[in-house]
């Protein structure tokens, strides 16, 4: 190989690796942007949640208050239709434990086609 061609061969290369470098340094500076990028958004991310903690925890405080009180409202509702249903069988000649038994066993759909519609 000729002197010339020799120093040209080196050149190439070291155009070739300068070229090289600066597409690293160009990858590192994009990766290195994004990275920097995902934890700024983290970050804000934490933050957002520490400031709608409290909001969520009453929230949640008060959806479980007012599940409560449906369960409640839906329970003595249900204790007063059953309560009627006892006194007709009563009013018309069960015995008392006889009327309660029934009226468990309808409520339990245990009896067929009868049911009690709240």
């Amino acid at each position: 190989m000729s002197r010339s061609a020799y120093g040209e061969a080196r050149r190439c290369r070291r155009n070739s690796n300068r070229i090289y470098g600066r597409r690293i340094g160009i990858r590192r500076f994009i990766y290195d942007q994004a990275e920097e990028e995902s934890k700024r958004k983290a970050a804000e991310a934490v933050e957002q949640a520490r400031l709608d903690d409290p909001h969520r925890a009453q929230a949640k405080k008060d959806a479980e208050e007012a599940e409560q009180r449906r369960r409640e409202a839906d329970t003595k509702h249900k204790a007063s239709i059953n309560n009627a249903a006892l006194a007709a069988f009563i009013e018309h000649g069960m015995p008392e434990d006889c009327a309660k038994q029934a009226v468990k066993l309808i409520t339990r759909g245990l009896i067929p086609a009868l049911q009690i519609n709240y």
